[in-house]
């Protein structure tokens, strides 16, 4: 039961990455505001990425983070599988 809940939390957490760098190729001002709320729950998990990422790696302004952390969520998923299945 608890396994499920946290996967359906992290499902949530990759689904509003995808759809959050999906609308950041597309500056259309009607989107505004469901980009802005998804900018404010996935900065949490996309910033602390940004920050080691660009600290250490040059890629001439491409942004991976988002790709970093949904194989981070996916070994997240994978731990707390092993741990409360």
């Amino acid at each position: 039961m608890i396994y499920k809940l946290v996967s359906l939390v992290i499902q949530f957490f990759e689904m509003a990455i995808i759809i959050n760098a999906v609308l950041s190729w597309f500056p259309v001002d009607g989107l505004y505001s469901i980009k802005s709320s998804l900018d404010k729950i996935v900065s949490p998990i996309l910033n602390p990425i940004q920050k080691q990422l660009y600290r250490y790696v040059n890629l001439g302004g491409i942004d991976i983070s988002p790709i970093i952390a949904l194989v981070l969520l996916s070994v997240l998923r994978k731990i707390v599988f092993y741990v409360l299945w």
